[in-house]
């Protein structure tokens, strides 16, 4: 038995020869001979740009330093731009960093593409892209297939017209999770997705049939996929093939994929190592990429008498070389220039500048494009007595779905159930008093949103957190407003790349991206991974908001704001035992500000001792400062509820008053944001000498214990008092010789 992943059928319109094997095929699909004639123009553009660009990322002409820090050629699947030729114009395009010829194929410059790799700064450079719906190059293998689904789906949920959403990668991202979860949602969906993949046989140095036991077509088709493997050497069956199956995708409303046979005619990247050959079979592999080289076949077949007879085109061997001439001066020309752009901007300074423009993005609160179009619509009630944390998330989700059509939710469970907490759901009390035409529907006692907001904006998704978060940030990518739930915050593990990769991308962008990852968070008798406090796991991802707030009406204007009038990814904690062991008055009322600026809160005021805590822990806090009172202690209490970006101010104001810093929280101690809290007063200039050292009051640097003895791992009151009066009662010691004041 020969290896599976060569002996499947593939589709050929130009042998490596440039004879014609499929004159049909070539009929009924090819336009045009104008149009072949652009397709070889760029394919020899993107030929030389492959291989000035491994020079330049190597050994520059002229004795340059080399100042391309990496550079992914496309030599060997040129060929593969001939599919943007048969999308719209409308259709949206995602590639990995390799296949910038689809990006030159839809105009993105030469200039451009060598500025991107060089890493001249130019803002515009995303702004043009964007404009041409040209995502730029995802450099993290496999990434953007997931976003092209999330993408592709928005229109759906809000009922627009569906483009198609056109995602290149390579053979090895097909054994990545993001693979199986691309085409798992896109069929579950049945979004129009063209996935792409360019096989060249090789990931860096691992043979394809290494990276699987089963053919990409195969896996694909066991996804429910219409899928089908193309010579990508071969222009023309590219264009062809993909011009067919973007009508199948829009005649059939599912999602399908082109397998394009390619090769890689250069290293992996610059600073990759060559693969290991000895003279003789780097010959051997040299000619069999001659031989099926898209360029020489796409050249012979122009010069071909077929090429007159078929698509009218006349083409001589003297255009031939002087096109193939114009193209090399040109890319050299433009590879020297964007050169020149980067040495200017490093000899002009302009790296602190560049750095101080992203610290101000990831600290300002941006206005929102449509903050004030955002519906007032009046609702009933509008005050709510003796309302529980849950009524506030509760009534904050239904008002936000109310308020705008482009807010949906997206949940395992979350649709039809509820949620298993139980919040994306109204009381059925509710629902039978201001909602009668849902109270025949109403029997438990609560009402899944999904019956009221449509399953199109209330969706039940696949178990799968990393899919979720992807596809809910490609929906954003589209002007979409998420909000999505991981059951519980252990679970969020498994998706931190992705909830990472949303702040990235936020900030490359540099545009409104709204995405609300809610955390049913904290202790109590859970089992393991249904408990745990993921603060600190985030608190360095710059572009990511975090929030946690502990009253009932901060948990309704919280969300609010971190759906409707943020424009940036928002991490929502919401502690598990605020659910139900709050109660106060909720008032519904449209947000007016950006979730970054609630900053932080005086819980209880205080004169002797600051404790800054967040969540359930500041109801802990204002139980263990009442109870000091009796010693005569005044115990101050800061709700963070922004703990990213971290604000001090207030926080150093309370401590300058107070002289005494103590931090609480249920996250390990090491490396938790209490460290962060006091690195933070500190570094301040504070006008009081501190009276005694800071205390940090967390949970051990160890694992959870079983469920039913959480209280001897999450701090609990006496442990708040203990640090207080610790706090009190022991003096400020003055630093010996060779110690070191460390507040």
């Amino acid at each position: 038995m020969g290896n599976p992943h060569e002996e499947l059928p593939m589709v050929q319109i130009l042998a490596p020869d440039g004879s014609v094997t499929d004159r049909d095929l070539l009929r009924k699909f090819w336009p045009d001979g104008e149009t072949l004639h652009k397709i070889y123009r760029d394919m020899l553009n993107m030929r030389q740009l492959g291989i000035c660009g491994m020079e330049e990322g190597t050994r520059p002409p002229n004795d340059r330093e080399p100042l391309m820090t990496i550079y992914i050629s496309p030599e060997g699947e040129e060929a593969a731009l001939a599919s943007v030729y048969a999308l719209k114009r409308g259709d949206r395009i995602l590639y990995y960093a390799r296949s910038h010829e689809v990006a030159y194929a839809r105009r993105i410059s030469i200039p451009i593409i060598f500025d991107l790799f060089f890493g001249v700064p130019n803002p515009e450079i995303i702004k043009i892209s964007l404009e041409k719906k040209v995502d730029p190059p995802y450099g993290v293998v496999g990434t953007n297939m997931p976003l092209a689904v999330g993408i592709a789906l928005a229109p759906k949920i809000i009922g627009e017209k569906e483009p198609v959403v056109a995602t290149y990668f390579g053979d090895g991202a097909t054994a990545t999770a993001d693979f199986a979860t691309a085409l798992n949602w896109a069929a579950r969906f049945r979004t129009q997705v063209l996935f792409l993949c360019l096989n060249n046989g090789i990931a860096i140095a691992t043979p394809t049939e290494l990276q699987g036991a089963v053919p990409i077509l195969q896996k694909a088709r066991g996804f429910g996929l219409n899928a089908i493997r193309v010579d990508g050497r071969d222009p023309i069956a590219v264009y062809a093939i993909t011009k067919k199956m973007r009508a199948w995708i829009e005649e059939n409303k599912r999602p399908a994929l082109i397998e394009l046979m390619v090769d890689r005619r250069a290293k992996h990247t610059n600073r990759a190592p060559g693969l290991q050959l000895t003279k003789e079979e780097e010959a051997a592999l040299k000619k069999q990429l001659d031989e099926r080289d898209a360029i020489r076949r796409t050249s012979t077949f122009l010069l071909s008498p077929s090429a007159e007879e078929l698509l009218g085109i006349h083409w001589t061997e003297s255009e031939d070389v002087e096109l193939r001439r114009m193209t090399t001066a040109y890319v050299r020309e433009e590879a020297e220039n964007s050169y020149k752009r980067l040495a200017e901007a490093l000899k002009n300074g302009k790296g602190k500048a560049i750095v101080d423009r992203g610290a101000s993005l990831v600290r300002s609160a941006r206005k929102v494009s449509d903050a004030d179009a955002i519906s007032k619509m009046r609702v009933e009630p509008e005050v709510i007595e003796n309302a529980t944390g849950g009524d506030a998330l509760r009534f904050a989700l239904y008002d936000s779905t109310m308020r705008d059509r482009r807010v949906f939710m997206l949940a395992q469970d979350g649709g039809a159930l509820g949620g298993v907490h139980l919040i994306t759901a109204l009381p059925t009390d509710y629902i039978k008093k201001h909602l009668p035409d849902y109270a025949s529907m109403a029997g438990h006692k609560f009402f899944p949103l999904q019956k009221i907001a449509g399953d199109k904006r209330c969706i039940d998704a696949p178990l799968d957190e990393r899919g979720i978060v992807a596809v809910a940030t490609g929906a954003a990518m589209y002007g979409l407003k998420p909000v999505i739930e991981i059951q519980f915050s252990g679970f969020a593990t498994i998706a931190c790349e992705k909830i990472i990769e949303a702040a990235d991308i936020y900030l490359l962008h540099g545009e409104e991206l709204h995405l609300v990852v809610r955390l049913p968070d904290g202790g109590g008798n859970y089992m393991a991974k249904h408990r745990e406090c993921l603060v600190p796991h985030f608190l360095n991802t710059p572009g990511l908001n975090m929030v946690y707030p502990s009253t009932v009406q901060d948990l309704y204007d919280m969300l609010s704001a971190a759906v409707l009038t943020t424009g940036e990814p928002v991490l929502f904690f919401e502690h598990k035992e605020l659910y139900n062991n709050i109660r106060g008055r909720l008032v519904r009322r449209p947000p007016e500000k950006s979730v970054k600026e609630f900053g932080h809160r005086i819980a209880h005021k205080g004169k002797n001792v600051t404790i800054a805590t967040f969540g359930a822990m500041v109801h802990t806090a204002i139980e263990a400062a009442e109870a000091v009172k009796a010693d005569g202690i005044s115990v101050e209490v800061i709700d963070l509820r922004v703990l990213s970006p971290f604000n001090p101010d207030m926080l150093i104001e309370s401590v300058n008053k107070t002289g005494r810093l103590i931090t609480a929280e249920e996250c390990p101690r090491q490396g938790g944001i209490g460290a962060e809290i006091v690195a933070a007063v500190s570094e301040s200039e504070y006008t009081y000498r501190p009276k005694s050292q800071p205390t940090r009051v967390a949970a051990p640097f160890g694992p959870h214990p079983p469920g039913a003895f959480w209280k001897y791992y999450t701090p609990q009151k006496d442990a708040i008092i203990t640090a207080i009066r610790k706090s009190v009662n022991t003096p400020w010691l003055t630093p010996t010789a060779g110690s070191r004041n460390l507040f």
